[in-house]
């Protein structure tokens, strides 16, 4: 009888110990994925600031292509 629960008591203690490394594997994770949430957001702050600065360059980019078409329909070619 005392074999048998000296048994039981080492796979119990087996058993803690895994329970213990995977929930130490969970808290890694959950760590990991919040990092990579925090550098989600931070790139997708990023992307936005770039779609907003391409929309301003887009802007003056057009703006001095329709100075230039001007300039050339108006049979000037540039001079005054």
């Amino acid at each position: 009888m005392a074999i048998a629960q000296e048994r039981n008591e080492k796979k119990w203690e087996r058993t803690e110990e895994g329970i213990r490394a995977l929930l130490s594997i969970a808290e890694i994770h959950e760590r990991e994925v919040a990092s990579h949430e925090r550098q989600i957001t931070a790139q997708s702050e990023q992307i936005l600031s770039l779609g907003e600065t391409t929309r301003a360059t887009d802007e003056r980019l057009n703006a001095l292509i329709n100075i230039v078409e001007r300039q050339i329909s108006e049979g000037r070619n540039g001079k005054p």
